[in-house]
């Protein structure tokens, strides 16, 4: 089965043009919801802020046997979206005082798993 994505790529590119100024005006949070919230924003954070060297280096090995070369285009602008929610964050946290983490242990876990998978 052949997969197209063309449509991915240029949704990506809609969304990149499509983006606003985060209004922070009303995000107000109490001590407890900073508190409950805290650990699981960081560790989003993280994980939004990939680089995506190894997802990349799989795509490039993937396009040999695809023939929609929009494939890697898309998968980028992917990969960007997913920094620009992390910088988004990263505001937030800024505002909230919740400390960015250089690295956890679930996130590392993850990126280990997911240099096991495929992409397919």
């Amino acid at each position: 089965m052949e997969f197209c994505f063309t449509e991915w790529r240029d949704y990506f590119r809609r969304n990149q043009s499509a983006v606003k100024e985060l209004n922070c005006k009303y995000d107000q949070l109490s001590e407890t919801e900073r508190r409950v919230i805290c650990s699981s924003v960081q560790q989003f954070q993280i994980g939004e802020s990939s680089e995506g060297l190894f997802l990349i280096a799989a795509a490039k090995r993937f396009l040999k046997d695809c023939a929609d070369k929009s494939y890697l285009e898309a998968l980028i602008l992917f990969i960007q979206e997913e920094q620009r929610h992390a910088g988004e964050l990263e505001i937030f946290m800024n505002r909230h005082n919740i400390p960015k983490l250089k690295k956890h242990w679930v996130d590392q876990i993850f990126r280990r798993l997911r240099r096991f998978a495929s992409l397919e």
